[in-house]
């Protein structure tokens, strides 16, 4: 089954000033990419695929790293330090055993991170590490596509379960999450699960197609409040306003030809 997981755009709106406000932060952000940074070109033969996306304020640095090394994962790092770096361990990634091959320098500068990997293709396994009182989030909408053309005919219901406490889970070895936290301590970061259905009775859980496509945001700081857009407004403005303006100008007419032709009929008497 083709399975669609859009959580780029995440790092697109996190740079949004309703984020920003909630790093403590100003407005302005340097945002850069990366593919495999540190990797050697030379190297062809196959690789993890890693994405560094880093947004730097002026005292501040988000490090986002999405990888499908293993379980697919999304790394989230912010640090109190412009000048925080990630740095890779290309060697020990592409073991088995891939514990400690990422981190980022400065150390004491990590604030807070949190991570979340897709352990199974129903399941959520998320974990953070807080050492401030902002933090990190993840949302999405209640609904899939199953094509790749999202649209209200071809979409499904996405149900959350209960989130579960990380006694019973582990992180899964070979993964991104893995590589940065090793194997999670008591004390160390907290570990949670969820799972997550797509479709329903009515719908069936899957289409011949087989394809599922699904997003999600995660975030640092103040999760962004829904609200309409001004396209939404304007349309919403016209939809409602139209119909009463047409009702106030068809009565106003309605009044002044009764009026005339009451003028018409009675005639003053001298």
């Amino acid at each position: 089954m083709d399975v669609s997981v859009s959580l780029l755009l995440c790092w697109f709106v996190t740079v949004f000033p309703e984020l920003v406000r909630g790093s403590r932060s100003d407005s302005h952000r340097k945002v850069s990419f990366e593919y495999n940074p540190g990797r050697s070109t030379r190297r062809v033969e196959p690789s993890p695929n890693v994405l560094h996306v880093r947004a730097v304020g002026s005292s501040d640095t988000i490090h986002y790293l999405w990888s499908t090394l293993g379980a697919p994962t999304v790394l989230l790092v912010y640090t109190s330090s412009p000048n925080s770096s990630l740095h890779i361990n290309w060697t020990r990634l592409e073991q088995r055993d891939p514990s400690n091959a990422v981190h980022v320098e400065p150390a004491e500068a990590v604030v807070h991170s949190a991570a979340v990997i897709f352990s199974r293709m129903d399941q959520l396994v998320a974990l953070g590490e807080n050492g401030s009182t902002i933090a990190s989030f993840l949302q999405w909408k209640p609904v899939a596509y199953t094509s790749q053309h999202p649209s209200l005919a071809n979409s499904v219901p996405a149900r959350q379960y209960g989130l579960q406490p990380g006694r019973n889970h582990s992180l899964p070895a070979f993964s991104l999450a893995y590589a940065f936290y090793g194997a999670p301590l008591p004390g160390g970061p907290r570990l949670a699960a969820m799972n997550i259905s797509f479709g329903g009775p009515d719908r069936g859980l899957y289409e011949p197609g087989r394809h599922i496509r699904w997003s999600a945001l995660i975030g640092h700081g103040e999760p962004p409040q829904e609200r309409f857009s001004v396209l939404v407004i304007v349309i919403m403005t016209v939809a409602l306003g139209l119909p009463v303006l047409l009702l106030l100008l068809g009565g106003v007419t309605v009044c002044i030809i009764h009026r005339r032709r009451t003028t018409t009929l009675y005639q003053p008497v001298n």
